[in-house]
């Protein structure tokens, strides 16, 4: 899986590091669990598999070819990846200005 330079420098830093002293789980076997406790305790609704939606999101907002976020994703149905192709407002609003 292709990760950005910068992801790639963060992890570096940690790469002798257990699992655990990294994301600070308790346990590496239900991050899921540790990061909704996590995100209720700062007053915060979200799941784990929110963070997969916010990737996805981000590589549409960053206007990644959709079959590139396909592959990112590893979705084998096109149809599930092009729930990230929502046309968002600033999108619209772009497109408009585009237009002489």
């Amino acid at each position: 899986m292709p990760i950005n330079t910068q992801t790639r420098q963060l992890l570096d830093q940690y790469k002798n590091r257990k699992i655990g002293e990294i994301f600070r789980f308790q346990s590496h076997h239900h991050p899921s669990g540790q990061f909704k406790l996590a995100t209720t305790l700062v007053g915060i609704e979200a799941r784990f598999h929110d963070l997969r939606h916010t990737f996805g999101t981000n590589l549409v907002k960053a206007g990644v070819d959709i079959r590139t976020i396909q592959k990112l994703m590893r979705h084998q149905d096109l149809q599930s990846t092009l729930v990230y192709a929502k046309v968002l407002p600033d999108q619209l609003k772009e497109a408009a200005e585009k237009i002489q």
